[in-house]
């Protein structure tokens, strides 16, 4: 295991006090941040709440896996166990008969941090996680991203996020759907406002291929609208809870289509300077949203709460020689990407873990070859069931990110471990309700657009 290198080893006065080990713990995955945006905007100020968990609390380089399929890796955040070992392989799997049917959660052949926290009797909430479609019955909340929609709009927008009016099976408790398909209502009816408060008014008219990447920006920024709407609405009941896992996808989708407007010095073909002024700041624009947003689910915490925010991957430029047609497949237009599986980040604060000793220097001092490696996608399973006293499978592939946590935390809660936590009898009990044919399909259509899938 590769740890933190330059954190804290002084003696901590909470290593002689009582463990309380109540307190909920908050997961966001925030996917494909990269270090290179967030360290000149954290310098500049504009990423004011993670600059604060990051403060007082551990950051730096998180490992992935190859290759970078957000519902493996994500997957694996949730579960401790590589691929080959929780049965997400990727986005979609071939059928017998030549066909093609997405992967859901019934694909999964292993417990995720839900199931243990329910079966626990502890209270859990997972809003927009990859591959929970269909939900599962849990002690809590799970709304399942189900990305699916009707699917296309009038003009051909196609749109991410939007729970589907009439399909059973995408919230649990299942009276709990109703609400949150007010809310998706309510994001799509705000969506223009929203856009224009958070990336500002464009001055010029857009080409045909920056009009295509634009439109398919907007859905993301929706479903990521929508899950920390919920997320809000779930900790403005103020009930106590153990452990919330969210999702937001925008930074990825943002990465993936504008890095040339960010950066069009790496590249041959670049935009115009009409387009850089219109998107340029996107990227940066995004951050800052995401930001905000986790900066209100924080605010919503109680004080004594853990968190935990982690990237599956970073992101840097592709395609430097490519003109960019808006003709050819959806993958070659793709300017920022992470198929070599550039390290995520990591920000660990709050009850039970420690400050770094980075957390004390200006930001503008701290280049990437400085951040340390503080762990791997599958650490992240096992870390916080130690943080909150439950056991860890034998069979994880993951370990405990020790370096994350107060001196002597370990030594005065021992870690538990069982054999698995899977059993047959869950394994048989799997949710069986998949996407209807039309819906899958729709679904398959958005991923080749795009150009997840070939």
């Amino acid at each position: 295991m590769l740890v933190a290198i330059g954190c804290g080893q002084g003696q901590d006065p909470a290593a002689t006090a009582p463990v309380r080990l109540d307190h909920p713990v908050v997961l966001i995955g925030i996917d494909g941040l990269e270090w290179k945006v967030m360290l000149p905007m954290l310098e500049e100020g504009r990423l004011p709440v993670m600059e604060s968990l990051m403060r007082s609390g551990t950051f730096g380089l998180l490992e992935t896996q190859k290759p970078t399929f957000s519902p493996a890796i994500w997957t694996t955040v949730a579960t401790g166990k590589e691929p080959a070992n929780h049965g997400i392989l990727g986005f979609a799997i071939g059928k017998p008969d030549g066909t093609t049917r997405l992967f859901t959660n019934r694909d999964r052949k292993t417990k995720a941090l839900w199931n243990i926290f329910s079966d626990s009797g502890a209270k859990v909430h997972s809003i927009g996680w990859w591959t929970t479609f269909p939900a599962e019955t849990v002690n809590g909340t799970m709304v399942a991203q189900t990305n699916t929609d009707s699917q296309l709009s009038r003009d051909d927008v196609i749109q991410k996020g939007t729970l589907v009016e009439g399909l059973d099976g995408q919230v649990y408790p299942p009276g709990y759907q109703q609400q949150v398909m007010q809310i998706a209502a309510a994001v799509k009816n705000e969506l223009p406002a929203l856009g224009e408060s958070t990336f500002g008014r464009f001055k010029h008219p857009h080409s045909v291929l920056s009009q295509r990447l634009w439109k398919h920006t907007l859905w993301a920024f929706r479903a990521d609208t929508i899950y920390a709407r919920v997320g809000e609405e779930i900790l403005a009941r103020d009930e106590p809870f153990d452990l919330m896992l969210i999702y937001f996808g925008g930074t990825d989708v943002v990465g993936h289509r504008f890095w040339r407007y960010m950066h069009p010095e790496e590249f041959r073909h670049k935009p115009s300077p009409e387009e850089i002024e219109d998107f340029g700041q996107i990227i940066r624009n995004y951050y800052t949203y995401a930001d905000a947003a986790v900066g209100r689910l924080l605010a919503a915490l109680p004080k004594e709460a853990s968190i935990i925010i982690v990237s599956d991957h970073g992101m840097h430029a592709v395609n430097r020689h490519q003109r960019f047609n808006p003709d050819l497949p959806p993958k070659n237009l793709i300017s920022g990407g992470h198929e070599d599986a550039p390290a995520g980040i990591i920000i660990a604060a709050g009850n039970h873990l420690r400050p770094c000793s980075l957390a004390s220097r200006s930001f503008g001092n701290i280049a990437i070859e400085d951040l340390p490696v503080v762990g791997a996608v599958a650490d992240l399973t096992p870390t916080i069931l130690a943080l909150k006293g439950l056991a860890i499978g034998q069979d994880m592939d993951g370990v405990i990110l020790e370096e994350l946590f107060e001196d002597g935390l370990l030594e005065r809660v021992l870690p538990i471990y069982v054999d698995s936590h899977d059993t047959n009898q869950w394994l048989a009990d799997r949710p069986k309700q998949l996407l209807s044919p039309d819906t899958q399909q729709q679904r398959l259509q958005q991923l080749r657009d795009l150009g997840y899938l070939p």
